[in-house]
């Protein structure tokens, strides 16, 4: 599978283990496949993609869909990249905040009386007396549809070595639920499986025609729109014609699956359920956000550039308007910004540029970190985005759960934003003064705490073109051990589909090089892996280069008793 990133196709999108989901409802194991870390951040990437792609094939040059939000960010999105003009056509009763980011995104947005089958009708007849192309379902392309969304199929069975038991999909009109089935039905017919997993649909109580047959056991029959009570929450789902739902209705039939209804308190209710268990809300909106009465909002993206979208601007705006203080960790500085600030300083909110308070630190290196006692451990990666702070900080709180002295140094604005009490911020630093900011942060974890290890996290990768990070950690930090991080389920550096993975042997024997010190571990990130896969890598790695491999999310135990066997030896 590819690498997901801004640029390049969607797809090959992680499954994460939901073990609180799983506790709650007394499952054996729930997984989750985030469809979220396609391009565009939503799970329509892989159609809207198919759809622009067969549109400049066909000679169109522009394309015309009705939606909701997240089918017309998709398609705005792919239609900017490749240079065709996207037409969207959304209702114009609807409250969703998506449309000015598929405006940011270049698309002619016109909004329409009406519900979204009426959207979808106008921008049917629009494309055809315009000579757009139609990218709407329901049409006679809705096969690209499918093959899109089969390759979900594809990718569970190359995840989990076989077909789940059963797929949950969200039903509106019925095609991502289709093409999901259609995908297992090709494996099944290639030999691959025997069984097809059962397939679970669900949409919002009253509103879906899948939904309504299935329960009754009925014809797919569509239904009257004044029947339907739609809401903010349940927007996206409600449907009183499902274009593609009699295939939807099939998959759950002949798949022995089921069908069901939500009502809009039990979606708020689920949407909560991992933000209750660590009591962090989790909510959907600011307004809901409102409610918990916060102090602060706190812009937790990385953007390419570090610039503030369009899109966020009026949120900000909004947020401030609430008396909210507002913490930036972009590049961009809401300090700087004429509007924002002026609009801060009336509403008296404190507005937060975390890389700004670094960039103005000055702090030159002294050579006061030879004085450092503890075992500094540098959790390094062969590429950006890896989960070098993740396993830091496992690492750093096992030590602490087995009662030794641990402190943690952070080296950008995440880690700042997460309350790690050591950092600084290396990417906003003044290039003269980073090895110093490193090493003040290290002899101050020091001198104020004594602690017996010191986990120091890395940033971007030494072989990294565009994040070319750990020298820096490595000659001011002078750590003791090296922890080195890798994806082997990535083919290309993050972003950067023009760079293959690094050699992993190559970039040990840097690191070596450069800091006279051992890699004693390799810790994996499990996307796109696997259960075999992780089993087969950890065995080859250990095989090939002779260092300890774990897997930090489910052996963080493991990985801090091979730290603390090496600090015995001495």
């Amino acid at each position: 599978m590819e690498e997901t990133g801004e640029d390049s196709d969607p797809g090959g999108t992680p499954v994460f283990r939901a073990r609180y989901l799983e506790q709650l409802f007394s499952f054996k194991k729930i997984f989750l496949k985030f469809e979220g870390v396609n391009p565009s951040g939503t799970h329509k990437d892989r159609a809207a993609l198919s759809h622009v792609k067969y549109a400049i094939e066909n000679g169109y040059d522009a394309v015309s869909i009705g939606t909701c939000g997240n089918y017309g960010i998709a398609l705005s999105y792919y239609s900017k990249l490749f240079g065709v003009k996207a037409h969207v056509f959304v209702p114009e009763r609807y409250h969703t905040p998506k449309v000015e980011t598929i405006r940011h995104n270049g698309a002619v947005v016109n909004e329409v009386p009406g519900a979204y089958e009426d959207a979808v009708e106008i921008s049917r007849e629009t494309a055809r007396d315009n000579n757009w192309y139609d990218a709407n379902p329901g049409n006679v392309t809705t096969d690209l549809s499918y093959e899109a969304y089969s390759r979900i199929s594809y990718e569970l069975f190359q995840q989990f070595g076989r077909a789940p038991d059963a797929v949950a999909v969200p039903v509106g009109n019925g095609t991502t639920l289709a093409g999901i089935y259609i995908g297992f039905l090709n494996l099944r017919k290639a030999g691959l499986i025997d069984k097809i997993p059962r397939m679970l649909g669900a949409s919002t109580t009253g509103g879906n025609p899948v939904v309504k047959a299935f329960k009754e056991k009925t014809q797919l029959r569509d239904l009257q729109p004044e029947s339907i009570n739609e809401s903010l929450i349940n927007e996206p789902l409600v449907a009183s014609h499902a274009y593609d739902g009699e295939l939807g209705l099939k998959a759950i039939r002949e798949s022995n699956g089921y069908a069901e209804y939500i009502s809009d308190s039990k979606m708020l209710y689920y949407k909560r359920l991992e933000g209750k268990a660590k009591g962090i809300p989790i909510v959907a909106t600011l307004k809901e956000a409102m409610a918990y009465s916060p102090k602060y909002i706190a812009i937790g993206a990385a953007t390419d550039g570090g610039y503030i979208p369009a899109e966020y601007r009026q949120i900000i705006k909004e947020a401030i308007e609430h008396g909210l203080g507002v913490i930036n960790g972009l590049h961009e500085f809401l300090s700087d910004d004429p509007e924002i600030s002026k609009l801060a300083k009336y509403k008296n909110v404190e507005l937060i540029d975390i890389r700004k308070i670094f960039r103005d630190r000055k702090f030159p290196f002294t050579g006061k970190i030879e004085e450092v006692k503890a075992k500094k451990i540098a959790v390094l990666g062969t590429d950006s985005a890896i989960g070098k702070r993740t396993t830091a900080v496992l690492l750093w709180k096992e030590l602490q759960r087995r009662g030794r002295k641990a402190e943690m140094i952070g080296t950008g604005q995440t880690a700042w934003m997460q309350g790690i009490e050591y950092g600084t911020v290396i990417d906003a630093t003044i290039n003269d003064f980073v090895a110093g900011a490193i090493e003040h942060e290290v002899v101050r974890a020091w001198e104020e705490k004594r602690p017996d290890f010191i986990i120091i996290e890395g940033q971007g990768s030494v072989v990294h073109p565009a994040y070319p990070g750990s020298f820096e950690i490595i000659a001011a930090g002078r750590p003791d051990y090296i922890i080195l991080q890798d994806a082997p389920g990535r083919k290309f550096l993050d972003g950067f589909e023009n760079y293959p993975m690094p050699d992993v042997k190559r970039v040990i024997t840097i690191l070596e090089l450069l800091s006279g010190k051992k890699v004693i571990a390799i810790t994996i990130n499990t996307e796109k892996m696997s259960k075999d896969d992780i089993v087969r890598v950890k065995r080859d790695y250990e095989r090939k280069y002779g260092i300890p491999v774990f897997e930090p999310l489910n052996e963080i135990s493991k990985l801090a008793e091979l730290v603390e066997s090496i600090e015995r030896q001495g």
